[in-house]
Formats: C-alpha cells, sequence, structure tokens
C-alpha cells in the first residue's frame, strides 16, 4: 500500500509472506564447515518507508530549485525453519535512512548529495553488529541533449562493515568494506520528441510548484 500527500510525500507498507524461501546457512560434515543453499519453512516480513521532501528554494524565474528530501524505512523479518537439525526462529529489525540534497542551477547545472545511513541487519550468514553509512555526490551538466555527470561513491571511505560469520562453532569475525570508494564519468544522449519533452518539464514544474501550494492526496494499492 502507497499513500502519497501533495504527489510528493509518500509513505509505503510492504507485507511479505513466502513458503520455504531459500537461504545460506553453515553446515557441517565432520570437522569441516562449509556454506550451504537451504529452505526455510517460511519468511515474513513487514516494511515501512516514509518520504518527505522540502523546497527550501523553488525559483523558476532565477532556475535554481534546492530540495531536501529524507526517506526513513523500518524493517521487521521472522525467519522460522529447520536447517542441518536446529531449529531457526529468528526476529530481527533494520533501519535506513537517506537524506539528500539537490540543487537545480541556471544553465541546466544539477548538484545531488546523499547521505546514507544502515543499522546493523544479517545478509545471510553475516551478521553486522555496527551500523554503515557514506556519502555520494553527483554533478551533471546538460548541454542540447547531452547530459555530462560525475559521480562520487563512498567519498569518505567510511562504508566499513563489521560483524561475524553467524552458524559456527567458533566465533569468527570479519571486517570488509562492502563498496569502495569510486569515482565515475558519464555520458548520456536524449533522442526524442522534443514537444514531449518539453510538456514533462512542464509537467515536473507545476508539481515542484504543487507541493507549497495546494494539497492532492491519493491511495494506491498494489497486488502481487
Amino acid at each position: 500500500m502507497t499513500y502519497s500527500f501533495m504527489r510528493a510525500a509518500s509513505l509505503e507498507l510492504s507485507y511479505s509472506d513466502e513458503k520455504h524461501p531459500i537461504v545460506e546457512m553453515i553446515s557441517q560434515q565432520g570437522s569441516n564447515h562449509y556454506l550451504s543453499r537451504n529452505n526455510l519453512d517460511k519468511s515474513r516480513y513487514f516494511r515501512v518507508v516514509a518520504g518527505l521532501p522540502i523546497p527550501i528554494i523553488n525559483n523558476r524565474d532565477i532556475g535554481i530549485n534546492w530540495f531536501v528530501t529524507t526517506y526513513f524505512a523500518f524493517h521487521r523479518q521472522f525467519d522460522k525453519g529447520i536447517v542441518n537439525n536446529n531449529h531457526i526462529n529468528m526476529v530481527f529489525n533494520a533501519y535506513y535512512l537517506m537524506h539528500s540534497q539537490n540543487l537545480n542551477l541556471p544553465k541546466s547545472w544539477n548538484i545531488l548529495a546523499q547521505v546514507t545511513y544502515y543499522s546493523p541487519l544479517y545478509m545471510g550468514v553475516y551478521k553486522t553488529t555496527k551500523p554503515q553509512w557514506w556519502i555520494d555526490l553527483t554533478v551533471s551538466k546538460r548541454v542540447a541533449h547531452w547530459k555530462f555527470a560525475l559521480s562520487g561513491r563512498d567519498l569518505l571511505n567510511s562504508n566499513i562493515a563489521e560483524g561475524q560469520v553467524v552458524g559456527l562453532p567458533t566465533e569468527m569475525r570479519f571486517k570488509k568494506n562492502w563498496h569502495k570508494p569510486s569515482v565515475t564519468l558519464s555520458i548520456s544522449l536524449f533522442i526524442g520528441n522534443d514537444k514531449l519533452k518539453r510538456t514533462r518539464k512542464m509537467s515536473t514544474s507545476e508539481s515542484a510548484k504543487r507541493i507549497v501550494s495546494t494539497a492532492d492526496e491519493s491511495i494506491s494499492f498494489d497486488k502481487k
């Protein structure tokens, strides 16, 4: 279920009940331990995602738009089953937070900065014990039908996962950099109907204006 307010702020509720999901577990054969895939009886989760964009500057006359957006997610999962004659009955929570600053400047320049935070969570046989966070930055420029973008991921090299491997008789800890810092240059060419592009641009501008002027609320249900 998704709820939107002013076609900008959003609230999403998700529920999943999966039978016999495949999971990675540590199995033992003699004195050796190895990674195997097994079926649990069931896995259920409930998730809430909320997003709120706030216009700081929205001036079309001078061509400057500055939006600040914060997304928050809460995830609660229930796993149950029998693996290697061991009863698995695990419940865990996870949190997610992303804050972005999106600045549109004259002459088709755009700056997007994002800070992402993850709480400790389970990832297969890995259990992180410390939160993870990182900063991304993208600077882009539109020239006619071309778009040039320079993106940097995890600029401070802060996305370090620390935790332990679940399922071993002795504790085994790990420390891993899942996503090393990187810089990417991308060039895009947009080909299409110019009239359609202008209509879409007008619709986007009107949506930005609507955030600070009128309310338009809606609820939608997705059946899978």
